[in-house]
């Protein structure tokens, strides 16, 4: 347990969170402007200019902020458990 949560709520939460950035990045990606999206030319961090084809703080933007920060979550939820895995293992 830690500080009140228990394994199972942070491995839930590293399962939610990790399929939120995921279905975050997929979104922004279909709503890319000017055209659809094509990950081998062009890299993730392009889905979250402010400006793109002319069109300012487009919804893909605000869809890739959203999957950097549910990525954030769940990569410190990942680690919290992964701490308290092996935390009682010898060193």
């Amino acid at each position: 347990m830690i500080d009140g949560f228990s394994d199972r709520a942070l491995r839930r939460c590293v399962i939610v969170s990790g399929c939120l950035a995921a279905l975050s990045f997929g979104a922004a990606m279909a709503v890319f402007p000017g055209g659809a999206y094509n990950p081998a030319m062009r890299m993730l961090s392009a889905l979250g200019r402010s400006a793109i084809a002319g069109e300012k703080w487009p919804l893909c933007h605000h869809l890739f902020v959203l999957g950097m920060a549910a990525s954030a979550v769940a990569s410190a939820s990942a680690f919290w458990v992964c701490r308290e895995l092996v935390s009682g293992a010898r060193r």
